[in-house]
């Protein structure tokens, strides 16, 4: 049994994205055996890591796999009106995923981060404290967002919430989910 978040918009086909794992079980077999027909037995949805359609402005820090609540958080702000403001750590450009969905959303503006290269239009490092404090205090309305999304690896979550509640935004304002936590 393996948890996957659903990645299409209201409106359409419910669709998850599994990302491949290093010796994943699941991760390699649906990448590598699964194919179109064949019947999964699945779970309803569960989780509270969800956006509230009253919300128009919205902020999210996002790394890997990560993004795939993120890209179904989008196209319903899109629908709705609304915005978002991405923050997205990958190792490589190559490793960065709905990169063409992202770019075909008007109402989302991002920014990429990379960890395995350097290349121009990008920038560099993790999104650690460090680089969410700079991200804040380079455009203070940031802080405007009436919700913050965190989601990806623990470390970076931590560090979100540790400078999101550091400049005053609060708690309630602030949702996450982990994929994985370190061992």
């Amino acid at each position: 049994r393996r948890s996957y978040s659903i990645c299409s918009g209201e409106g359409e086909d419910i669709a998850v994205a599994i990302k491949r794992i290093n010796n994943g079980k699941i991760s390699n077999w649906a990448n590598d055996d699964l194919k179109a027909g064949d019947k999964v037995l699945v779970a309803p949805p569960m989780g509270n890591f969800r956006l509230d359609n009253s919300l128009k402005n919205v902020v999210a820090f996002a790394a890997g796999s990560g993004i795939t609540p993120i890209i179904s958080m989008a196209k319903s702000l899109r629908k709705s009106g609304g915005s978002l403001k991405l923050f997205y750590g990958n190792r490589t450009e190559d490793s960065i995923m709905f990169a063409n969905e992202f770019a075909g959303l008007d109402n989302v503006s991002v920014v990429n981060y990379l960890t395995g290269e350097t290349k121009d239009g990008f920038q560099s490092g993790r999104l650690d404290k460090e680089a969410i404090s700079a991200i804040i205090k380079s455009d203070l309305n940031i802080l405007k967002a009436e919700g913050f999304f965190l989601c990806g690896p623990e470390t970076m979550i931590k560090a979100g919430i540790d400078v999101l509640s550091l400049f005053g935004v609060a708690k309630t304002k602030i949702h996450y989910e982990l994929y994985t936590t370190p061992v």
